[in-house]
């Protein structure tokens, strides 16, 4: 794709559309080596946001009509094809051009008024899933919904439906994506097993990696525990132990007195740590431009780095892509073997 190519479209609530290119840092300063066109941050579980840079001039045009609330914002490509779609966030002035901030759609359910209760028993996770998603607000709607447990109870006051979702999959390991067109996802696990190898030999890893890892982990078990009532909670094996070990526990708290809930939290947590007793993050930059397949959140891949001693695999938890005159690359990648245990996030 070439950077000329982009267009930044603005869907008004009005019902008039319009377009500004996205400047290639050419048309705006040959010297300019650092300026990002546009970039967009995604993660596992965070509210995708985009940056698109456009003319000042432009902008100015169509500042007067903007309605932060209710226009649609667009990054497209040159087939048409929306790289990012959601809300007008905020935008900044940089002489001869504008930074454009924009939130993903997930933004319209975190703002929109909570129901006063919900709450659900026994059911499905797909069942819980499918109706908040139906209490979110008419620009979002269901996109594929797995079942990632048969049973479980879930119950909020006064809370957004998409930040029940989010807490939701606390719970139950599950993933959530909404997309450009406003469809939501909430699968077993997002992402595809990417046959490729991630290595500084074949171009793909293109900065130094930095690495965070437990050669062994301690915990033994696990003890999920309301928050909103300490005296409630419930426990899961995370290793198996022989005799001569000492039971070491690891403390989880969650918004919530379901002991289905609990239950579930503390046995994800413990598969989780039993799956990958060695942790491993890893920051660094990949080069798509070098690989067979396009790395998006979610996806698994065989990671070698053998200066560091490390092969094995890992998973995409955030990505962010940058298109500049540097060319369209994941100047920032954070991959681990652990999603929920994630010390980044902890």
């Amino acid at each position: 794709m070439s950077k000329s190519d982009l267009t930044l479209r603005i869907e008004h609530a009005s019902g008039a559309v319009s377009e500004l290119v996205v400047p290639t840092p050419v048309a705006i300063d040959s010297e300019a080596v650092t300026l990002a066109t546009i970039r967009t941050e995604r993660a596992l579980d965070k509210v995708a946001r985009a940056i698109a840079t456009v003319f000042r001039s432009s902008w100015l045009d169509v500042e007067a009509e903007l309605d932060r609330r209710n226009d649609e914002l667009y990054v497209l490509d040159a087939n048409g094809d929306a790289i990012f779609g959601g809300r007008l966030d905020d935008w900044q002035y940089e002489g001869t051009l504008v930074s454009v901030q924009i939130d993903s759609f997930e933004r319209d359910p975190r703002e929109s008024e909570p129901p006063a209760s919900f709450s659900r028993t026994g059911v499905s996770d797909a069942t819980i899933a499918s109706d908040l998603i139906g209490l979110m607000p008419a620009a979002i709607s269901e996109g594929v919904v797995e079942k990632t447990t048969a049973s479980i109870d879930y119950e909020a006051t006064h809370t957004p439906p998409a930040v029940m979702l989010r807490e939701l999959t606390q719970s139950t390991a599950a993933d959530i994506r909404y997309h450009p067109d406003g469809t939501v996802d909430y699968v077993e696990r997002r992402g595809t097993d990417q046959t490729e190898t991630l290595t500084p030999a074949s171009g793909a890893i293109i900065d130094e990696p930095r690495i965070r890892r437990t050669m062994r982990e301690d915990t033994t078990d696990v003890r999920a525990v309301s928050d909103s009532d300490p005296t409630l909670f419930e426990e899961a094996e995370a290793v198996a132990t022989t005799s001569d070990e000492r039971v070491v526990y690891q403390v989880d708290r969650i918004q919530s007195t379901s002991s289905s809930r609990l239950q579930a939290r503390a046995t994800r947590l413990a598969n989780e740590i039993a799956d990958a007793p060695e942790y491993l993050e890893v920051e660094t930059a990949l080069n798509p431009a070098a690989m067979t397949s396009t790395p998006t959140v979610g996806d698994r891949y065989s990671l070698d780095l053998p200066a560091y001693g490390i092969s094995t695999e890992v998973r995409v938890i955030e990505a962010d892509r940058v298109i500049d005159e540097g060319g369209d690359r994941l100047d920032r990648v954070l991959l681990s073997n652990r999603k929920l245990t994630l010390r980044t996030r902890n």
